[in-house]
């Protein structure tokens, strides 16, 4: 039988990224052997990685070590109730924006990745200037026209959809694009999927009632803590769909 190669999701810029963004996440009232204590136990799962493991599935294990030495991981909830809120206020100039476009599905495809910078796990800060600035520009945001036509189509003659969500505040442009999709085909049952339980500032279910995600779809937990989308430990009923 030929043995299974297991494709390579792990990547050098995501070990940098992991590095740069996980090494000195540590409570600063700690002693200084603690302090090199984590560190040494996040380097030693960064070095360890499987290739084929994503960077998230580490993200995963460095906040059960924060756990497990300080007794909690970090606190996101305050700054996601934040960032959604701040996007709530933003998004009925954005959903104008979107209704008169040409094209309300590009414009609202180019609203949500330009969301995607709402990361802490990528960044230390999110800069409400720079954001601010993105969305202005945010027409500039590249759309490959060929996946965009295929796209479109296939989304005309869906039944049934299903939108994997990110990060907070980005979740409230997620919502409007979800609405302009439901626009353009009302008959297509539309499902949201958010993690499981927290992780990050990546949307949960206690995000989505916030902003109201369930208006416009069908809402699940994914089942894990994993910032991403792990098809191997992701619940049934969220592999159900995708499936």
């Amino acid at each position: 039988m030929e043995k299974r190669t297991e494709p390579i999701r792990l990547k050098p810029e995501c070990i940098t990224c992991l590095v740069k963004s996980r090494l000195n996440k540590y409570p600063e009232d700690i002693s200084v052997e603690e302090k090199i204590d984590y560190m040494q136990r996040v380097m030693k799962e960064i070095a360890e990685l499987p290739k084929h493991y994503s960077a998230p599935v580490a993200v995963r294990t460095i906040s059960r070590i924060q756990k497990e030495m300080f007794g909690q991981a970090e606190d996101y909830r305050e700054i996601k109730r934040y960032f959604n809120e701040l996007m709530m206020k933003k998004v009925p100039e954005l959903a104008e924006n979107v209704k008169k476009s040409e094209d309300p599905l590009k414009l609202a495809i180019q609203y949500a990745m330009t969301g995607n910078y709402i990361d802490f796990g990528a960044f230390d800060r999110v800069d409400e200037r720079k954001l601010e600035v993105f969305f202005e520009e945010a027409k500039k945001n590249p759309v490959n026209e060929n996946e965009f036509s295929a796209l479109k189509e296939d989304l005309e003659k869906a039944k049934h959809i299903v939108y994997l969500l990110d990060n907070c505040g980005e979740a409230v442009v997620d919502k409007l694009l979800i609405s302009v999709i439901r626009k353009q085909n009302p008959k297509a049952k539309i499902t949201a999927v958010v993690r499981g339980s927290d992780v990050l500032n990546d949307a949960t279910m206690e995000d989505a009632v916030q902003i109201g995600l369930n208006e416009v779809a069908k809402v699940i937990g994914n089942g894990t803590d994993i910032a991403g989308t792990c098809l191997d430990e992701i619940s049934k009923e969220a592999k159900y769909v995708i499936d």
